[in-house]
């Protein structure tokens, strides 16, 4: 597994606004949620030990 890091680049953001523009950190955040999602299915459906 391989979790991107989430950085802003410059300029990459609306003050005014809030939104973000940056195609890549959109893209690694959506990465991010998509493999947390995973790893919750995978430990929701594992039996537990110990």
């Amino acid at each position: 597994m391989h979790t991107p890091v989430l950085q802003f680049g410059a300029g990459n953001t609306d003050p005014a606004t809030g939104s973000v523009t940056d195609p890549e950190f959109v893209r690694n955040r959506l990465d991010i949620i998509a493999q947390v999602r995973t790893i919750l299915s995978v430990a929701a459906g594992s039996p537990v030990t110990g």
